[in-house]
């Protein structure tokens, strides 16, 4: 009985972001943050085994924090850097896969050629009897429906 209740308690703990009342108060905690994330480079092409260039991490992490330069309201800070803070632990003590590690330093998503961000459209125009996803979605429901391709 001791146990479950000793692991009962420890599920009804909260995790608090800290609380700024101004941008002042707020600002060395992102400094913080933004200079941990830097330190934690080299560690992480170690252990993930990366093959990026410790120069363009820092510029990925960089450009998320630049996204965010324009926010004034110290609450939605303090929740940005609590996931920030829990973003970088968890890279840290490795419970991310080395896949999304890689996905997060990717610098661009690799376009195919002939892939169109229209999902409606067919990928290639050089095959005109190609069903649309929406024609393919008709068909999973009815399958004896007749489709008519366009040319």
């Amino acid at each position: 009985f001791f146990f479950w209740k000793s692991v009962n308690m420890a599920f009804m703990q909260y995790v608090r972001t800290s609380v700024s009342n101004s941008m002042a108060e707020a600002r060395p905690k992102v400094i913080d943050l933004y200079r941990k994330s830097l330190r934690l480079i080299p560690y992480m092409i170690a252990k993930y085994e990366l093959d990026f260039d410790p120069i363009a991490m820092r510029k990925r992490i960089r450009r998320d924090f630049d996204q965010h330069r324009n926010v004034s309201d110290p609450h939605v800070v303090d929740k940005l850097i609590f996931l920030g803070v829990v973003e970088l632990e968890e890279a840290r003590v490795m419970w991310k896969q080395t896949c999304h590690v890689e996905h997060y330093f990717r610098k661009e998503s690799v376009q195919l050629p002939g892939f169109k961000a229209n999902l409606n459209e067919p990928n290639d125009p050089s095959y005109p009897d190609m069903p649309r996803i929406s024609d393919i979605n008709v068909l999973i429901q009815d399958p004896n429906k007749q489709i008519q391709y366009r040319e």
